[in-house]
């Protein structure tokens, strides 16, 4: 049966509708759906809004070819791909803020977590930024970023610009590959550059070489001696020398009383 148009209350139908054109919704407050709903070529909400795709692999936002389970793309590199907002603005303690984002590695919240990252808000006006991970039996606070851009990792109140904290015998361990590495170096704001070096081999030495990388002023070798303003604390003599001082100006060691 065929009708030009039809206006109505309410319909029921038991079988399957099919609509040939668009179908609009005005004025509705709630639509219910009991069972599963299919897209064929994504969901966009709003006139001018972002469409949302699903695939095999997992849904895309912006994109109709997602990479995992979710992948979202931004339209512009001013734009915010993902923002997550816990509470209004101004709220004055932290506390207990919920988490920015959990991650866990079960199908359980209460079970295994992999870790969470969550925003701080000490006060209206500065919040911390920290990163968590599992310790076993619950979720420990591992590195904090402050308002005022100290790092702090295996403390919660970082001193200084980074600022590391353990029980262990090693804070901060560098590794390399190479034949010589410089495994350290400090820039001063003029552009000078300092620095310390290793060798790869156990017969070569740690160096300590000072201004823009041009001579070295300190060397521990591989026996343990040491050397200041030479690089062979042991080629002098026929005898070891522990500790090797060579002064350019013929005053190795200068010791004062008071003044």
């Amino acid at each position: 049966t065929s009708y030009g148009s039809i206006s109505g209350t309410t319909a029921s139908f038991s079988g399957n509708v099919s609509v040939g054109g668009t179908l609009t919704y005005e004025d509705v407050t709630n639509i219910d759906a009991v069972g599963l709903i299919t897209a064929r070529s994504g969901v966009k909400f709003g006139a001018s809004g972002t469409t949302v795709q699903g695939t095999s692999t997992g849904i895309g936002v912006g994109l109709a070819s997602p990479n995992s389970r979710l992948h979202v793309k931004g339209g512009s590199e001013s734009t915010d791909n993902l923002l997550l907002t816990l509470q209004s603005d101004g709220v004055a303690n932290d506390g207990s803020l919920s988490t920015g984002l959990r991650l866990i590695n079960s199908t359980s919240d209460s079970s295994i977590h992999g870790g969470e990252i969550r925003a701080i808000r000490n006060s209206a006006s500065a919040a911390a930024l920290t990163f968590s991970t599992y310790n076993g039996s619950s979720i420990a606070e591992a590195v904090r970023i402050t308002s005022d851009g100290k790092f702090g990792i295996g403390t919660s109140s970082p001193a200084t610009a980074l600022h590391v904290s353990g029980a262990g015998t090693q804070r901060i361990r560098i590794t390399g590959t190479g034949t010589a590495n410089a495994i350290l170096t400090l820039d001063a704001p003029s552009s000078f550059t300092n620095y310390i070096e290793y060798g790869a081999s156990a017969s070569t030495p740690l160096a300590f070489y000072d201004v823009a990388n041009t001579a070295e002023r300190m060397r521990i070798d591989s026996s343990g001696n040491m050397g200041l303003g030479t690089a062979s604390p042991t080629d002098h003599n026929s005898f070891t020398r522990i500790f090797d001082i060579n002064g350019s100006g013929g005053g190795a060691v200068y010791c004062r009383t008071n003044g």
